[in-house]
C-alpha cells in the first residue's frame, strides 16, 4: 500500500466519521491492520485479537494476545478501552472482545489459543476487579437519579460491575437517609442480571429489614434464576412475617415453572440438591465473573452486610457445594447422602488446591481427612460408591485412605462391592489403596481377595516409566516418525499393536507397566467410536489419555467433543503437541501421572500387604498367585523393592517361593547389598516353614557362608543356613574348617603434631 493510498483512505475515513458521527480513532483502530505489532496502541491490539478470532486465524490472535500480556497495561487503561462509550465500539456487544475470548478459550483443537484466551480473560477480569472501588460504585449509584443519559450510563456501568455493585445497592435500600435513590435502585436491581443472584440470596439473611427483603425476593423473581429457590424456601420456612412468607412462596411458584428447576421438598432437601448441582458442575451454576479468582458471597454484618471472599476459580464449585450442604445439614442432620457429599466435596477441593491453603475454611479448621475418618465406614463406603460412579480418582483416593485408617469393621462384607470396583480403577493409587484394605481382615476371606492380590502384584511391578501403546495396522517403519516423537515426549517404553486384542494383551501381561497413553488411527479398521468403546471396556484403558490420529482434525474433534480423555492429532504431530494434548487431558479430567517415587512407594506398600495376606490361613491360598510376580521383583533395580518382594516371598509357604528366593540370594552376579537383604528374607522363610531347598541349593548356601569375601553377606548366609538346620554340613566344616580371609589390620591414623606452646602474655 502506497503512502498516497493510505492518505486517501484516511481522508475518506475522516469524512465518513464526520457524516456518521463515528469517532475517527475507533475506525483507525480497525483500519490499522498493517501497522507493525510493536507500534500498535492497546485499542488496536484488542481489536486485532477480536478480529482474528472472528476470522479463525488463531496464530495471529495468539500473537496479539501475547503482545498485550507482555506490555502489562494498567487496569484503568484496559477497562477504559473496552468500556469506551462510543456507540460503535467493536469491543462491545455479542461479538465483542470478551464473548470472542470466551469462545476461543473453548475452541477444540487449539491448545495455544485456549491458553492465551484464558490468560487474557483472567487479565481483563482482574483489571475490572481492580478498578471497582466503593467510591466508584457509589458515584454510579448517585448518577441513577441524574438526567436520562447519565442514568443509562450509570446503569450500564453498575451492570458491568455486577455482582460487586449489588450489595452496595442493597445497603442504600437500608439507608433511609438516601431514600430518594430507592425507587431507582428497585428498578435497577433486576437489570443486574444473573451475576446478582448469589449476593441477593445472601441478603435474604439480613436481620429484620422485612421491606428490603421483600424487594430482594421480588428482584429474584424478576431475574428468573431457579437456583434461588432453595434460599427462598429457607426464608419461607423461617420468617415470622406472613407477607414475606407469601412473597417467597409466590416467587417459588413462578421460578418452579422454569425448565431448569430441579428443586422440591423442604429447604434442607433443596439446599442438598443445590449442593449436588454445584458438585456436578452444572453449567448454569458456574462462576459468572471472569478472572483467576472469583467471589464467594456471605452475610457479615460486622463488615457492613454482604461481602465477598475471593477464591481460585478452580475450587468455586466445590466451595459453593460445601456452603449449600452445610446449610442443609444445619436444618436436618439426618442426611447421610449429604454428609457423604460434603466429605467428597472437601476432598476434591483440597485435591484441586494441590497443597495451597484453603481460602474458604478457617486457618485452624482440620483437613478433610479428619472429618472423613470421624465419619466412619458406613458414610465413607456410601461416598466411595458415589466417587466410583463419578469416576473421580482424587475423591476415591481420599476416601480409601480414610478407610485404611478406620477399617470397615463389621461392614466389611457389605463394602467389598465398592472396594472391588475401586480395584478396577485405572489409577494405580486408587486400586492399590483399595487392595491394601484387605489385610486387616486377613482372618476372613472377603469377596475380591484374589483380585486384591492381583492388584498388589501389579503395583509391585510398576516403576513409573511412561508407557504408550500405538494401535496401528502399519508396520514399525511406517510408524517410525510417530514413535520417535513419542520417545521425545518422554515415553520410555512404546509398543505397537496391530489389533485391539494385541493392545489388550500387552496391557494385561504379567509385570506390564501402567499404560499412560494410547494412540490409534481414528479412520483405521480398529478406530471410530466402536473401536474406542471396545478398548475402554477394559479398566486399564478407561481413563487413559487417548490420542486419535485423524486426517480431518477439526471434524473429528467435534465428533468426540463429549468423550472424556480423548484428543485428536494429525500424522505430523510433534513431541510438544503430544505433550500438550496429554497434559490438557490429564488436567481437565483430574488425572495425576504416576511418578517414579509414587511407583516405589506403592510397590513397597503392596509387597508388605502381600506378605501379611500370605501369613493368614484364610488368605494364604490367594497369596500363592503372587509367587511369580514377586520372583520377578527380586531382580528389580530398586533395592528396597527387591528386598520387600523377598520378604513377601519369605512369608509364602510354598516350595517355589523359597527356592526362587534362595536362587536370588545365591546369585554371585548380584551386588552384595541386594543379597544381604534377601538372605534375611530367606532366614525368615526357614524359621516359618523349614527348609524346602534343593540339595544343591543347600550346599551352595553353606559354601557361601564359609567363602563369601563380603563379611556382612557371609554372616547373613550363615544365619540363613543355621535357620535351615543344616547339621551335617556343620559337622563336615568342624572336621575340615574353611579358610577364611584374615581380617585386615586397621590402619593407624596419622600422628597429629602437638600444638606449639603459646607465647607468654605480657
Amino acid at each position: 500500500m502506497t503512502r498516497r493510498t493510505r492518505l486517501s483512505q484516511r481522508i475518506l475515513i475522516s469524512v465518513a466519521c464526520v457524516m456518521l458521527a463515528v469517532p475517527a480513532g475507533k475506525v483507525l483502530a480497525q483500519e490499522g491492520m498493517d501497522i507493525p505489532i510493536a507500534e500498535k496502541k492497546l485499542g488496536q491490539l484488542l481489536f486485532d485479537v477480536r478480529h482474528n478470532i472472528l476470522m479463525d486465524t488463531s496464530k495471529e490472535a495468539v500473537a496479539y494476545i501475547n503482545e498485550i500480556l507482555n506490555r502489562k497495561p494498567t487496569a484503568d487503561d484496559i477497562v477504559n478501552v473496552i468500556e469506551d462509550p462510543s456507540p460503535d465500539n467493536p469491543l462491545q456487544g455479542e461479538t465483542g472482545l470478551i464473548p470472542m475470548l470466551e469462545k476461543a478459550e473453548k475452541k477444540a483443537g487449539q491448545p495455544e489459543l485456549n491458553k492465551a484466551a484464558r490468560q487474557l480473560l483472567d487479565y481483563i477480569g482482574n483489571a475490572y476487579v481492580e478498578v471497582i472501588t466503593p467510591d466508584a460504585i457509589n458515584r454510579e449509584i448517585e448518577r441513577l437519579a441524574g438526567e436520562p443519559r447519565a442514568h443509562d450510563r450509570a446503569l450500564e456501568r453498575l451492570r458491568k460491575w455486577s455482582p460487586w455493585s449489588v450489595p452496595m445497592m442493597v445497603n442504600v435500600l437500608l439507608d433511609q437517609g438516601r431514600a430518594k435513590l430507592h425507587p431507582y435502585i428497585v428498578t435497577a436491581l433486576p437489570e443486574m442480571g444473573r451475576p446478582a443472584v448469589e449476593p441477593l440470596c445472601e441478603a435474604l439473611d439480613l436481620p429484620g429489614a422485612v421491606d428490603v427483603k421483600m424487594i430482594v425476593v421480588q428482584t429474584l423473581g424478576k431475574i428468573g434464576y431457579p437456583h434461588a429457590i432453595p434460599y427462598l424456601q429457607r426464608l419461607a420456612e423461617s420468617t415470622d412475617s406472613p407477607q414475606l412468607k407469601t412473597a417467597c412462596q409466590d416467587v417459588i411458584k413462578t421460578l418452579s415453572r422454569t425448565p431448569r428447576n430441579i428443586y422440591s421438598g423442604s429447604a434442607a432437601k433443596m439446599l442438598s440438591q443445590l449442593g449436588e448441582a454445584y458438585y456436578t458442575d452444572q453449567p448454569s451454576l458456574r462462576a459468572t465473573v471472569v478472572g483467576e479468582k472469583v467471589p464467594v458471597w456471605q452475610l457479615d454484618p460486622a463488615k457492613g452486610g454482604v461481602v465477598s471472599a475471593k477464591v481460585p476459580r478452580k475450587i468455586y464449585n466445590e466451595a459453593m457445594a460445601l456452603r449449600s450442604l452445610t446449610r442443609s445439614l444445619r436444618l436436618d442432620k439426618a442426611q447421610p447422602d449429604a454428609i457423604a457429599l460434603w466429605l467428597s466435596a472437601s476432598i476434591r477441593l483440597e485435591a484441586q488446591l494441590g497443597g495451597e491453603p484453603n481460602p474458604v475454611a478457617p486457618a485452624d479448621q482440620p483437613r478433610a481427612h479428619y472429618f472423613a475418618v470421624l465419619a466412619g465406614p458406613s458414610v465413607l463406603l456410601r461416598a466411595l460408591s458415589r466417587a466410583i460412579e463419578d469416576d473421580d480418582s482424587a475423591v476415591q483416593l481420599g476416601i480409601i485412605r480414610a478407610l485404611n485408617d478406620v477399617g470397615i469393621a463389621r461392614s466389611a462384607t457389605a463394602g467389598a462391592g465398592a472396594l472391588q470396583l475401586a480395584m478396577l480403577s485405572q489409577d494405580l493409587r486408587v486400586r492399590t489403596e483399595a487392595a491394601r484394605l484387605y489385610w486387616p481382615y486377613a482372618n476372613v476371606r472377603l469377596p475380591g481377595t484374589d483380585l486384591a492380590v492381583r492388584v498388589l502384584c501389579d503395583a509391585v511391578a510398576q516403576t513409573g516409566e511412561k508407557y504408550a501403546i500405538v494401535l496401528s495396522s502399519k508396520n514399525t517403519e511406517q510408524n517410525k516418525t510417530l514413535l520417535e516423537q513419542l520417545k521425545a515426549a518422554g515415553y520410555t517404553k512404546v509398543d505397537v499393536a496391530a489389533k485391539r486384542q494385541a493392545a489388550l494383551d500387552l496391557a494385561r501381561a504379567d509385570g506390564a507397566p501402567r499404560v499412560d497413553l494410547v494412540v490409534f488411527a481414528w479412520d483405521g479398521p480398529e478406530g471410530g467410536i466402536a473401536g474406542l468403546n471396545a478398548l475402554r471396556e477394559d479398566f486399564r484403558f478407561r481413563r487413559v489419555p487417548t490420542l486419535l490420529i485423524a486426517s480431518a482434525v477439526e471434524a473429528t474433534e467435534k465428533v468426540v467433543a463429549d468423550i472424556p480423555m480423548v484428543g485428536v492429532i494429525d500424522d505430523a504431530a510433534t513431541a510438544a503437541v503430544i505433550t500438550g494434548k496429554v497434559t490438557a487431558l490429564n488436567d481437565k479430567n483430574g488425572i495425576i501421572p504416576l511418578t517414579a517415587d509414587d511407583a516405589k512407594t506403592y510397590a513397597l506398600k503392596s509387597a508388605e500387604v502381600l506378605g501379611l495376606l500370605a501369613l493368614s490361613p484364610a488368605t494364604a491360598g490367594d497369596a500363592l498367585q503372587a509367587v511369580k510376580p514377586l520372583t520377578r521383583a527380586l531382580a528389580d533395580a530398586r533395592l528396597e523393592v527387591a528386598t520387600a518382594a523377598g520378604m513377601a516371598l519369605g512369608s509364602i509357604d510354598q516350595e517355589d517361593a523359597q527356592r526362587s528366593l534362595a536362587a536370588a540370594v545365591l546369585d554371585a552376579k548380584a551386588e552384595p547389598l541386594r543379597r544381604v537383604g534377601l538372605a534375611g528374607a530367606l532366614e525368615a522363610s526357614f524359621k516359618r516353614f523349614g527348609c524346602k531347598l534343593t540339595e544343591d541349593q543347600t550346599k551352595a548356601l553353606v559354601k557361601g557362608a564359609c567363602e563369601e569375601p563380603d563379611v556382612a553377606l557371609r554372616v547373613e548366609l550363615a544365619k540363613a543356613a543355621g535357620a535351615g538346620n543344616q547339621t551335617a554340613q556343620v559337622v563336615d566344616l568342624i572336621l575340615s574348617p574353611p579358610k577364611v580371609a584374615a581380617p585386615v589390620a586397621p590402619v593407624a591414623p596419622p600422628a597429629v603434631p602437638a600444638p606449639a606452646p603459646e607465647a607468654p602474655k605480657p
